[in-house]
């Protein structure tokens, strides 16, 4: 299949199939019947019982990657996807090179392993997966590591446990707990938050959208009066400068380990010399070091 006809199938599949930038998620008896029978097709097919929009489009990944990547030239290069605005993870920095924990993690586990990373910084986690289902890419950074996502990617081993948290505007009206809450959250599009939410309270309305700067967006435009994201993600920006309003709610939830995925038909030995290196920069103090240097101003003491 021709490049052209990739992104077209890719396309079609994450606007029929998977959840699109600035989509709003309803729960179930909030949708009309015209919704929810849209909802329903995945790639010109029903969607199987109990799979998200997002799970549908994961089982098209394989096919599309096994496209993309005939007459594909190889590289010496380890090319890998990240989510240019996620700190203290991953940001471009003022050379616009990527930069942040993950990167330094990556960076050092290849590196003592005599292996060179090459970062693609994109738009967030679903631009991530689909740099990595065109064959752009040979993996994706901090991909959170569960069940159901075992089964169309591979991981490598975890390097950082992360936990989720919502945050909201310091002048905003408090977080009243999941089961009293009656606004809007805004979560990222493919992202373990999202994939959290949807799982364990459908009953909350989302508003999906595609990147962090698109959430803190969406919350002072007032579409959502809080916003989904990692402890650490959201600690970062209340932090930086010009998000000041912003403040953290409640308690961490969602314990969320970090890895690097790659699909289960691509070449494994990218997470094997991945997981060599991790093991050999742990024991060496190397990302003890790391963690110090990128997370302790973020990390509860």
């Amino acid at each position: 299949m021709e490049r052209q006809g990739i992104a077209a199938t890719i396309g079609e599949a994450f606007t029929e199939g998977a959840v699109a930038r600035g989509d709003t998620y309803l729960p179930m008896e909030q949708r009309s019947r015209r919704d929810m029978e849209r909802q329903s097709q995945a790639g010109g097919g029903k969607r199987r019982r109990g799979e998200t929009r997002t799970e549908g489009v994961c089982r098209l990944l394989p096919q599309i990657s096994h496209w993309a990547l005939q007459g594909r030239d190889v590289s010496d290069l380890i090319r890998i996807a990240v989510d240019r605005f996620n700190p203290p993870f991953s940001r471009l920095n003022s050379f616009q090179d990527a930069e942040g924990f993950s990167i330094d993690v990556i960076r050092g586990a290849y590196a003592s392993q005599n292996v060179v990373v090459n970062f693609v910084p994109v738009d967030g986690p679903m631009a991530q997966l689909l740099w990595l289902a065109a064959g752009r890419v040979d993996a994706a950074a901090d991909m959170t590591v569960t069940e159901r996502r075992r089964a169309w990617f591979g991981f490598s081993q975890w390097y950082h446990m992360e936990e989720l948290m919502i945050f909201g505007l310091r002048d905003g009206p408090l977080w009243p707990g999941f089961r009293a809450f009656h606004g809007r959250l805004a979560a990222k599009a493919n992202s373990y938050v999202l994939e959290y939410l949807i799982r364990r309270h459908p009953h909350i309305p989302l508003v999906i959208v595609d990147s962090t700067e698109a959430e803190l967006e969406a919350l002072r435009d007032g579409r959502v009066s809080h916003i989904a994201a990692t402890r650490e993600t959201g600690n970062a920006l209340i932090q930086a400068e010009g998000v000041e309003d912003l403040v953290a709610e409640g308690t961490p939830f969602g314990p969320a380990p970090l890895a690097l995925a790659i699909l289960t038909t691509s070449d494994q030995a990218t997470v094997e010399i991945f997981d060599r290196g991790l093991d050999r920069i742990r024991r060496e103090g190397t990302l003890a070091r790391i963690e110090r240097q990128w997370l302790s101003h973020y990390s509860p003491t």
